[in-house]
């Protein structure tokens, strides 16, 4: 309830331009920039969504997360937020086909699933049209969301220097291929400006952790990540890896904190999941006995 009520307050604040801006028009509310706002807003829908599928026996709590996260993520014109949001989309799809199918072949019912994603979503869209009466009828929240929407389609349609590998510094992983079993470690990007052009840090998180621990770093990084993953019983909780997996391809994420909450959380959610279905299993076998 914590997440969706600060979800609730981001996004409103996004609709009515109330915070700092990264320029004119990307918005960053209280973070340091567009991305990290786009990261937190991604993880935010993500931890709503495990704790309300463990707690609430749903995954309403998340649709209404997501619902929110999409226009705060517009309205930060994050292109890396974004691809992680279209990936945490394309998994509600696929599990709303899961639900359908399920309910031809006659082992459930989604009536309940309907009606309450419906009362999700009229409520969700009701308050933006409430917090849309503060603007002017040439101003309205619809031009507002829409024009933004716009202007992140246009991001990425951008072909500047910075949209390139070499923009976004993948380009040091073939130019300096000596760091590559060691690694360069973080930091003294002074080193690379013989050959690169852009001295800022890799963006990206799968990238970064290649070039700057090494391949002996990186299996020590990703074979604790594969232990994590693999204890992680409940398949769906997994794939709401996902999301901010994608979003690492294009920004460095691992070093956010709240990267690490996220993974603990679904870690946990996941647990106490497979703890209740083992139950619930049990129960059952005793009912019939």
């Amino acid at each position: 309830m914590i997440h969706i009520a600060q979800l609730l307050l981001l996004t409103l604040l996004s609709l009515l331009g109330i915070g700092k801006y990264f320029g004119s028009i990307r918005f960053t509310g209280f973070f340091n920039d567009p991305n990290q706002m786009g990261n937190w807003v991604l993880w935010a829908a993500i931890i709503v969504s495990a704790t309300g599928k463990v707690i609430y026996k749903s995954w309403l709590p998340g649709l209404l997360a997501t619902a929110m996260a999409s226009v705060a993520i517009v309205f930060t014109a994050s292109r890396s937020a974004t691809i992680g949001l279209l990936v945490l989309f394309g998994l509600y799809f696929l599990l709303g086909i899961i639900h359908l199918l399920l309910f031809i072949v006659g082992l459930r019912k989604v009536r309940r699933i309907i009606v309450s994603a419906l009362l999700v979503f009229v409520l969700f869209f009701s308050l933006i049209i409430l917090s849309g009466s503060t603007f002017s009828q040439e101003e309205s929240i619809i031009t507002r969301v829409s024009s933004q929407a716009m202007f992140l389609m246009v991001r990425f349609e951008e072909v500047d220097l910075d949209d390139t590998p070499e923009g976004r510094e993948y380009d040091r992983l073939w130019k300096f291929p000596q760091y590559l079993l060691f690694g360069a470690g973080e930091g003294a990007t002074e080193r690379f400006a013989e050959k690169t052009r852009f001295l800022g840090e890799i963006h990206s998180s799968w990238a970064g952790v290649l070039f700057n621990y090494g391949l002996i770093g990186s299996l020590f990084f990703f074979g604790f990540l594969y232990v994590v993953i693999h204890d992680m019983k409940v398949v769906w909780f997994k794939l709401m890896l996902l999301p901010p997996i994608a979003y690492g391809f294009a920004t460095y994420n691992i070093r956010n904190w709240y990267f690490w909450i996220g993974l603990a959380v679904l870690y946990i959610c996941s647990i106490s999941l497979q703890h209740d279905i083992d139950e619930g299993k049990k129960l059952c076998c005793k009912k019939r006995v």
